[in-house]
């Protein structure tokens, strides 16, 4: 679904800094740990990436809740296709249909397309390798996940137990 490299990426987290200012994790190590996760745990970490965007830029829609919530659900979806299929039905589904009138009109102008490659890059890493062989293509994805958030200056969530 597009290019999915970056051209840059810092991997900067809103994790506590040591005394001397450094990070705790930087960019590789990041990339590292992300690639460690099991499908489920990268799925989980982009839904926390779309929540930390739509948080700092003061996004707030029923359709973007129903996605997150979806998106989370991975964790405990007893069926994988099922799971699937709940995700392709949302309002807001990050496969190519329209976004929401609502959602549309609620962002600033020129975002909608930033909003739309994090949605569709968030979406894409849960479900890239749903029915095949696993591949670099999720960590792929999160990578442009990440460079969302980063050109717009929004610190990464961190990597939680829930996420890995």
């Amino acid at each position: 679904m597009g290019d999915t490299s970056t051209d840059s990426f810092s991997g900067k987290t809103d994790q506590p800094t040591p005394a001397d200012g450094t990070e705790i994790v930087n960019g590789k190590e990041l990339l590292e740990r992300l690639a460690m996760l099991s499908p489920v745990g990268m799925q989980v970490y982009a839904s926390s990436c779309l929540r930390r965007y739509c948080d700092a830029n003061g996004f707030s829609h029923a359709a973007i809740d129903a996605l997150l919530a979806h998106l989370d659900s991975i964790a405990v979806a007893g069926s994988l296709p099922e799971w699937e299929c709940s995700g392709a039905l949302l309002e807001l589904n990050g496969r190519g249909d329209p976004v929401p009138a609502g959602i549309e009109s609620a962002l600033p102008e020129g975002e909608l397309q930033r909003f739309m490659t994090l949605v569709e890059a968030v979406v894409e890493v849960g479900i890239v390798d749903l029915y095949g062989t696993r591949t670099d293509q999720p960590l792929a994805f999160l990578r442009k996940t990440i460079a969302v958030l980063e050109q717009g200056g929004i610190p990464l969530p961190p990597l939680t137990n829930a996420s890995g």
